[in-house]
């Protein structure tokens, strides 16, 4: 079935976001003062973007049509959200702004650079000012369960394909401007991880990694941040973002995307 295009302008998740936010960067009380914007590092991912299959995990055209038909069309409908998303993005912006996508991109796969090298040489605090809030406190948390003698070192080895947008969404602040664009790259890699423990020689890793990696983009400086992390979705579900309900679900998904180290689950 095609979505319409007013179900792509404003996914309901944004606005309860933007109200969640308004909440914890306010001080307790009323008051009749311009509520501040929140910074781009407080807000994780709070849905699941639709991320279309790799063709190499689709079934045989041959054996299943309608899935890969069904794939194929998903994509189209995917290229027609992204388009109304940059349509209100840049509508929102004004006349004379036009997206800097080619920095963007750049900036992203620096900040995917530095936070991998950051948490691998458990060096947290410098990387503090590139993720969000989420991605830092899972980073946290898996660093405090490291053995302290252990050592690791990451290394990006190669990108085996161009990085490629997979999804861009717009988030509205109250005053009509947006506040962050938040753009879903896929990253495609070879990567090299050595880890050194006591008493034992040093381990090389080296694979083949394929990341949907979700950015927050503050428009009016370029900052970039590393928001979370999300995965392929069901050929079966809808294009638009699969979206939460109130604040508390919201939250678990912002801090379930925030880790982004964490194993992908088999679909059902």
């Amino acid at each position: 079935m095609f979505v319409g295009a007013s179900s792509f302008a404003r996914p309901s998740a944004a606005r309860s976001l933007l109200n969640f936010a308004r909440h914890a960067s306010s001080a307790a009380g009323k008051s009749k003062k311009p509520i501040p914007r929140p910074g781009i590092d407080r807000i994780g991912v709070p849905f699941d973007p639709y991320v279309p299959m790799r063709m190499s995990r689709l079934p045989s055209p041959l054996t299943a049509p309608k899935v890969y038909l069904k794939s194929i069309w998903n994509r189209l409908l995917l290229f027609a959200y992204n388009q109304v998303q940059v349509y209100y993005f840049k509508k929102s912006m004004g006349k004379k702004y036009k997206p800097n996508f080619l920095k963007w991109k750049n900036e992203a796969i620096e900040t995917f650079v530095r936070v991998n090298k950051g948490f691998a040489e458990k060096k947290l605090p410098s990387i503090r000012t590139n993720v969000s809030e989420y991605v830092y406190s899972a980073l946290e948390a898996r660093t405090k369960r490291m053995p302290a003698t252990t050592t690791m070192g990451w290394e990006l080895v190669k990108f085996n394909s161009v990085p490629k947008i997979i999804s861009v969404h717009s988030f509205p602040h109250e005053d009509g401007v947006p506040l962050l664009l938040q753009i879903v790259y896929k990253f495609d890699t070879k990567q090299q991880l050595v880890v050194k423990k006591a008493g034992q020689d040093v381990q090389k890793n080296v694979r083949d990694l394929t990341e949907y990696l979700a950015f927050n983009i503050d428009p009016f400086t370029d900052r970039i941040v590393l928001a979370g992390s999300v995965f392929e979705s069901p050929v079966s579900r809808g294009v638009a973002p699969k979206e939460a309900g109130g604040k508390e679900e919201i939250m678990a998904q912002m801090k379930a995307h925030g880790d982004i180290y964490r194993i992908e689950q088999p679909q059902e």
